[in-house]
């Protein structure tokens, strides 16, 4: 797997090459570090807005299949404690609150 991180309009962005097997809406994603969960809520209810669909982990398709990874700015650094990881998994849109509390749980 090969991957690149580049900026657009201040963004930095990671693209990983998929698997040729997998159609468009399965083998890309855009990731958008969000500082606040304003900014979450603010960037779902967009992505949302004409009836598309959420997925697990912070994942969002929009109406054009592309689907969103819009995750909280702290999230890799909190991926390594196991019961950050576990609040993680069950989520759809991140809660930082609930977030934060597992990391703070963890160590």
């Amino acid at each position: 797997m090969l991957s690149i991180t580049f900026e657009h309009c201040g963004q930095p962005l990671n693209a990983l090459n998929g698997s040729t097997k997998a159609p468009f809406n399965h083998s890309i994603s855009l990731l958008v570090n969000c500082d606040s969960q304003t900014e979450i809520d603010l960037l779902w209810e967009k992505l949302l807005v004409n009836g598309d669909r959420t997925l697990q982990f912070g994942w969002v398709q929009d109406q054009f299949g592309v689907c969103w990874q819009i995750v909280h700015a702290m999230l890799d650094k909190m991926q390594h404690d196991p019961a950050t990881m576990s609040a993680f998994l069950s989520m759809r849109k991140l809660d930082i609150s609930q977030l934060e509390q597992a990391y703070q749980q963890g160590y």
